[in-house]
């Protein structure tokens, strides 16, 4: 007898560029805030990165990460369970 499972999961997921690229996925987690919390920790240390390479090359007023997006999705993976084990 075979059994279909279901697990959901969240992906944090980053865009590196809004106009060119897609999304991909960053990692994935059992619950939404610990997705939020690997998301947050994330930009917030991308942030710091773009600002301070902004500030080393003189570009004041240009905004750190103006073109990336970042989201939580949630994703349902399925794994078709037949009876048997495998090692």
């Amino acid at each position: 007898m075979s059994e279909l499972l279901c697990t959901e999961v969240f992906a944090f997921e980053w865009c590196g560029c809004v106009y060119e690229s897609g999304y991909s996925v960053e990692s994935l987690h059992s619950t939404k805030v610990g997705a939020f919390k690997a998301m947050t920790k994330a930009a917030n240390e991308r942030w710091q990165e773009e600002r301070d390479r902004n500030l080393m090359y003189g570009k004041c007023g240009t905004s750190p990460l103006a073109h990336e997006s970042w989201r939580v999705r949630l994703i349902e993976v399925q794994n078709h369970n037949s009876g048997t084990r495998h090692p």
